[in-house]
């Protein structure tokens, strides 16, 4: 399981990146999903982007996602 997550979470990471968010840094547990990045103003649009794709590569449902910009 645990390296189930590791790899998500660079797919998550990459996926990220390519929509031109810099560094990110994704961590799951059981519990929740943590999307970290380093981008001063998060836009909607960021956070739109950034919860689609955490949502469709975890199956996860929003209120378990965490988007925080680490600037």
């Amino acid at each position: 399981k645990l390296i189930e997550y590791m790899n998500t979470e660079n797919e998550i990471g990459t996926l990220i990146q390519n929509k031109g968010i810099a560094e990110v840094l994704v961590v799951i547990t059981d519990t929740s999903v943590n999307v970290s990045v380093k981008k001063q103003d998060l836009s909607q649009a960021d956070i739109a982007k950034i919860m689609d794709i955490t949502m469709r590569e975890t199956g996860r449902k929003a209120e378990e996602i965490v988007i925080q910009s680490k600037f």
